[in-house]
């Protein structure tokens, strides 16, 4: 089932907020491999997980799920360089594209990024409109106003 974005303005409909209740409840407590399981909150989707340090692999449908360390704190953009798999001593870097709702600065987002933080990744072979693939946040992050 897919869940088509609303246009700015655009109120939904009793079928859209249908469709996404029922794609939030599919995924609320899944469990995959290496003991992963999906959790849904107010701030998105994350996957909750015990491993070693090696790749925690989940796949489903294809989709490799990756851990991800942020190398650095999260900038007015929305990506962010990473180390996949290790902390911060690993050598395989890699930039990671998190979507944000309502905005493009993951700066501006919660949750906050910061150096080292944990999060999870999936190769995405449509990620920047279908032009090239690249390594996604398997999280959704909501933008925040600064209110100083």
């Amino acid at each position: 089932m897919k869940i088509h974005p609303l246009s700015p303005g655009q109120i939904p409909k009793r079928d859209d907020y249908n469709k996404l209740a029922k794609a939030v409840n599919g995924l609320m407590n899944m469990k995959g491999r290496n003991g992963i399981t999906v959790r849904t909150s107010p701030f998105g989707t994350t996957l909750i997980g015990s491993g070693a340090a090696s790749a925690v692999s989940a796949t489903t449908t294809g989709t490799e799920l990756r851990k991800a360390y942020a190398i650095n704190d999260a900038t007015a953009t929305d990506t962010i360089k990473v180390r996949l798999d290790f902390d911060l001593s690993g050598s395989d870097s890699a930039t990671a594209f998190c979507h944000i709702v309502g905005g493009n600065h993951l700066n501006a987002a919660i949750p906050r990024l910061e150096q080292s933080d944990l999060f999870y990744v999936a190769w995405d072979k449509s990620l920047f409109g279908g032009v090239s693939s690249g390594w996604r946040s398997v999280m959704t992050f909501q933008s925040t106003v600064d209110c100083s």
